[in-house]
């Protein structure tokens, strides 16, 4: 009875983790492929300099890019600094981005 009772909870525990929230993203926000890149894009902006961000991101196009809105979104991860790795739906590219470039849907 006891073995029953793991398998079950284990299985109910795969399912739950296996249903992610799905999210949708908001317009002109930034994405990179690297963390590293979202977290030197936005020194730029802490620092108020819009001349360097822009010049930052036409450089490292297209690893750096504005998000598209209306994509339905799965979060993969989250930072306590305010940054979520995400992928679209259907896709398997993964790109970082600010958490306040998505909604729920």
């Amino acid at each position: 009875m006891r073995m029953i009772s793991v398998v079950l909870w284990l299985l109910l525990f795969v399912s739950v983790s296996a249903a992610q929230s799905s999210y949708v993203t908001k317009s002109d926000y930034i994405a990179s492929t690297s963390k590293k890149m979202i977290e030197q894009a936005m020194e730029y902006v802490a620092a108020g300099d819009k001349e360097g961000y822009e010049q930052f991101v036409k450089e490292n196009y297209p690893r750096v890019f504005t998000l598209k809105a209306g994509l339905t979104v799965y979060i993969l991860e989250r930072t306590w600094g305010g940054l979520i790795r995400i992928r679209v739906k259907g896709m398997r590219v993964e790109v970082w981005t600010l958490a306040e470039a998505v909604r729920s849907e």
